[in-house]
């Protein structure tokens, strides 16, 4: 894993050094600013691509998806 927990229960990014109170912020961190190209995300209604789980929640948003 490139995340590492420390001891006050935060989480450090192995491959720069960035610091998460949150797991899931230190994986979003991980995928967008180390491995953008290494996922897509595929909107069900419009068809467009995301590199990023969290840029397709957004999108989902505003596409009606959830409308």
């Amino acid at each position: 894993s490139y995340l590492a927990k420390n001891p006050d229960g935060s989480y450090l990014c192995k491959l720069c050094g960035n610091s998460f109170r949150v797991k899931y912020n230190g994986k979003t961190h991980l995928e967008c600013k180390h491995f953008p190209s290494h996922g897509t995300y595929n909107c069900n209604n419009c068809g467009k691509v995301m590199n990023t789980k969290r840029a397709k929640m957004y999108h989902d948003k505003t596409c009606g998806v959830y409308m």
